[in-house]
């Protein structure tokens, strides 16, 4: 709906909205900046960008009173989160069925410092290929979207919609590049060469006289044989 069809009091709602949406963009983007394991999740980093700019997208609409029209980034914010918080919340989920042990193994012995020591904190590929697999589906939507109304729009708005679809396409391709190098063995990490066995001394040729016997022992044992 344009401004110009909104009635006094739903113009001032639409702004109010806008402001409310404003401060949830802010509450997140300062969670964002505190949580070190976002900034070290690249598929973290590309949700929490997509956030940013939907709701950005959406304030601006609400606060020009097109409420119609933030809509879709509205959409887009509720998937994103979503998706972040399914991804993680399935990463922790086999943690907690197996922790009956992983807690008694720990009791134990605390210097086993093996795999289940790693940080609890740190998002996994599993997670980030989840999170990757969610934005792929968005893309997906909005692409349908703007194939459905791509007719109602301008020849201008129409290349720009296209050319944004475009690169969230190509920064969805290099992040499953980056998970996917994650995943692989590294080839360029040390290599393990197997022990070598100890060398066996070389036998001593049958003509050479054994290097414990004297000269004298020597005829002795000759005048014994005879």
């Amino acid at each position: 709906a344009d401004a110009a069809v909104l009635g006094r009091r739903e113009l001032i709602e639409s702004r109010r909205l806008g402001t409310a949406q404003e401060e949830l963009r802010l509450a997140i983007a300062e969670l964002r900046a505190k949580e070190e394991d976002v900034q070290g999740s690249d598929a973290l980093v590309e949700m929490h960008d997509a956030i940013d700019a939907a709701l950005t997208d959406a304030k601006a609409s609400l606060s020009g009173g097109r409420p119609a029209e933030a809509m879709p980034g509205e959409d887009d914010a509720v998937a994103a989160l979503s998706a972040i918080v399914v991804a993680l919340d399935e990463n922790d989920a086999p943690k907690n069925d197996e922790d009956k042990f992983g807690e008694q193994e720990a009791d134990q012995g605390g210097d086993s410092g093996g795999s289940g020591g790693q940080s609890g904190g740190a998002v996994p590929p599993a997670a980030e290929i989840k999170l990757l697999r969610a934005m792929q589906d968005s893309l997906a939507k909005r692409t349908r979207l703007f194939a459905e109304r791509a007719s109602e729009l301008d020849v201008t708005t129409r290349s720009q919609r296209l050319a944004e679809i475009a690169v969230r396409q190509q920064r969805i391709v290099e992040l499953g590049s980056k998970i996917a190098e994650k995943i692989s063995p590294k080839e360029s990490g040390p290599t393990i060469t197997p022990p070598v066995p100890p060398s066996v001394p070389p036998s001593i040729p049958p003509s050479a006289p054994h290097p414990g016997l004297s000269a004298e022992n020597s005829l002795d044992s000759r005048r014994g044989v005879r």
